[in-house]
């Protein structure tokens, strides 16, 4: 923490950008292999998708990179750690939005004469990244938090 005049919530809000930033990051990583997979059997749209998500991180960062004003970052030891920037936390907010809008729209897109489990495959894509999401942010939240409870309590000895 650089600079004592921090509020409580401050920290806390960035704490929270932080494991928001992960879990969207991981959601997303863990949604390409599973996108690889379907290539094959259900045709081009999986590789379009597996390609939007692979470079548009890249596209958006080089976009917004200069755009935006540096903020100061409170929990630099774990924002390094998580390769935290505000420009990064918004750039994975646009691609889990456009993400879950997209697998919602595939699954209206495919053809019903597939089989039932290939069917139902975006769906269940969709079911498992949002879980994938949420179940890594609040891991990463209990891992910062856990941290820095410890970190405090070794001041106090």
């Amino acid at each position: 923490m650089q600079n004592i005049n921090v509020s409580k919530g401050q920290i806390l809000h960035e704490q929270r950008n932080i494991s928001k930033y992960s879990g969207l990051l991981y959601g997303r990583i863990f949604l390409l292999p599973c996108l690889f997979l379907f290539i094959v059997p259900l045709g081009p749209v999986p590789a379009y998708l597996f390609a939007f998500f692979l470079f548009s991180p890249i596209l958006l960062g080089n976009l917004l990179e200069n755009k935006k004003d540096a903020e100061p970052i409170l929990l630099g030891s774990c924002a390094k750690k998580y390769r935290y920037t505000a420009v990064r936390l918004s750039i994975e907010q646009h691609i889990g939005r456009i993400a879950v809008l997209l697998l919602a729209a595939w699954q209206f897109y495919i053809p019903s004469s597939l089989a039932v489990y290939l069917h139902l495959a975006p769906a269940s894509l969709l079911m498992l990244y949002l879980l994938c999401r949420i179940i890594i942010t609040a891991v990463i939240h209990h891992n910062i938090h856990s941290y820095y409870m410890e970190l405090r309590s070794l001041e106090r000895v």
